[in-house]
Order: C-alpha cells, then structure tokens, then sequence
C-alpha cells in the first residue's frame, strides 16, 4: 500500500526540517514536500493519505508534535478503510486535525 505523508515547506521552512524528522521515524512512509498548503494561519500544514483510504489534514503541527504523528500514523495503519473513529491516543494531534475527507 502506498502511504503518503506531504508536509507544507512554504511558511519560513520549517517544514523542511519537519519533513526530515518524520522520515527518520517513519521509514515505510513516503514524506514529501509540497508548496502551500492554505493553512498559512497554523503551520505546520500536512495531509495523510494511503490507496483507499481517507485522507486527513492537519494544522498548527510543530517539531514537538512528531511522537503524537507517530501514533496517529499507527491508528491510521490499523484502520482498514482509513477512518479513525477515537483519535485519543494520538496526542496533542488531534487538536491539529483540520479535514477528513472518505477515500
């Protein structure tokens, strides 16, 4: 299954450096960079996507947020159809969930 991570680099870069933090944990995760991602209010913008799944937006991410992403990615992967129904355990992330959208 191909899973996508795309991460905003527009807002002064930090993006960029977000992006490395999650491929250095996410290894079976394609982490891409993408420019803009409307959201310019609460960077970090990023998006979550696999085949026939549903897709997720999130705002306002930070460095810090990357172990709640870590676990948000888990519940996803467990989610046969992509739709995460308590998102609890995955932090702090939750509060940063800006879009669902069905596969």
């Amino acid at each position: 299954m191909n899973k996508r991570m795309t991460i905003c680099d527009t807002c002064e870069g930090p993006g960029r450096a977000f992006a490395e933090d999650m491929r250095a944990v996410l290894s079976d995760w394609d982490v891409r960079l993408h420019t803009c991602f409307s959201v310019c209010s609460k960077p970090i913008g990023l998006s979550i996507q696999a085949d026939d799944k549903a897709t997720y937006l999130f705002s306002g991410l930070g460095r810090a947020d990357v172990d709640d992403l870590v676990a948000f990615t888990a519940l996803y992967d467990a989610a046969p159809d992509g739709w995460i129904t308590d998102v609890r355990p995955a932090g702090r992330v939750r509060f940063c969930l800006t879009g669902r959208v069905p596969a």
